[in-house]
């Protein structure tokens, strides 16, 4: 939510010569290999029980990046709904997306489980090199997959390796004790500042002595988030968070997903935000974030919306 401003180096995907053509031509493309790539399966996952998280990983590593479609057709539901930017709907069209796409690097550094849902904070390596962070959420049922969202950006080009990037820092889950009083940290943030715009309350939720950023356009620390909302006013920028449909939640990470609007001030436009935090001590210490650049749901492969 605190990225992909007018001010800010976001919207860069569109500019890379796959990301554009994936973009624009992936929904008539794979559509059209849905029926060749068929989608017969028994629907069960005949192994014995594993956790949902490994379910996800192994449809994503070994299905989608690795090409093994029969992973896809055991652990993806047949109706599965899809509201990612890439693949068209059903079990049919991960199925064509993964003989499309098996090409496609995943590196994951970061995975939550929160009852049905399994969220992934990942690097996408595509083939022409370029890279982009991604956030993936699938929702299950009995061991299936039925539900998937995404937030995909591309990363700069110029990001500084000597610091933060977008998908480094902290990955290991703790505090599982602290799981629900941490979600309600994080959603009180994203109520009181970003949907009530109340940018002076600020300190009653964020680290003041320790706030990493790893937003490419934000500094490091409370007054490094302060400076750039003020920033945005200044130059008649704003960003309204209006509802945040996903909330997964495990430990000491708690990631949003929300929709509202961004752009010059007479000229508000629909906009996506997925914002990862880090808790530590009753206060959010670290954040990551993808905004997708121009969301619009009439270029979907389906016709699901993002939500």
């Amino acid at each position: 939510m605190l990225h992909g401003s007018p001010l800010g180096r976001g919207g860069r995907c569109l500019e890379s010569a796959w990301c554009s053509r994936s973009l624009a031509c992936a929904g008539m493309l794979l559509l059209t290999c849905v029926a060749a790539c068929g989608d017969s399966g028994d629907g069960s996952a005949a192994e014995a029980r594993i956790s949902n998280a490994e379910i996800v990983t192994k449809v994503l590593i070994e299905g989608v990046q690795g090409g093994d479609t029969s992973i896809i057709r055991q652990y993806v539901g047949d109706d599965y709904i899809q509201h990612g930017s890439l693949a068209p709907d059903g079990r049919g069209g991960l199925l064509a997306f993964a003989v499309l796409a098996d090409r496609i690097a995943y590196d994951v550094h970061r995975t939550l489980a929160d009852g049905e849902y399994v969220a992934l904070h990942s690097t996408y390596t595509f083939p022409d090199g370029s890279r982009s962070a991604v956030f993936d959420v699938f929702r299950l049922e009995a061991g299936l997959l039925v539900e998937h969202w995404d937030a995909v950006q591309a990363i700069p080009e110029d990001e500084d390796p000597t610091s933060h990037g977008m998908t480094d820092g902290a990955t290991e889950v703790t505090d599982l004790d602290a799981t629900e009083k941490n979600r309600a940290l994080v959603q009180g943030f994203v109520q009181v500042v970003m949907e009530g715009g109340e940018t002076t309350r600020a300190p009653e939720f964020l680290s003041a002595d320790q706030f990493v950023q790893h937003d490419p356009n934000i500094e490091d620390g409370l007054a490094g988030f302060q400076a750039y909302m003020n920033g945005l006013a200044d130059e008649g920028y704003a960003m309204k968070i209006q509802r945040s449909p996903i909330v997964v939640a495990q430990g000491n990470f708690v990631l949003v997903g929300s929709e509202g609007t961004a752009g010059a001030v007479n000229d508000q436009q629909y906009a996506i935000f997925y914002d990862l935090f880090r808790e530590e001590g009753g206060r959010i210490v670290e954040h990551w974030d993808v905004v997708p650049p121009a969301p619009d749901p009439a270029m979907l492969p389906h016709l699901n919306g993002y939500f």
